[in-house]
């Protein structure tokens, strides 16, 4: 059976209090990348909050079955 690799943006809003969510998905390392730091862009402009070190984003490559 053929796998299929895909980068997984995920983002965790409270380290202490939640868990990770999907925030998108990407077919390459580059695209996931250049949407984590948009996606991070758009929290810090709509919650008006600046990055802090209780929130974590991450990138974790997954293989899906085919």
């Amino acid at each position: 059976m053929d796998k299929t690799t895909v980068y997984a943006v995920l983002f965790n809003p409270m380290i202490h209090e939640s868990t990770w969510g999907i925030v998108s998905l990407h077919k390459s390392l580059k695209g996931a990348e250049i949407a984590l730091s948009f996606h991070k862009h758009t929290i810090e402009k709509e919650e008006g909050v600046e990055y802090c070190n209780c929130m974590d984003w991450r990138i974790k490559k997954m293989e899906l079955d085919e």
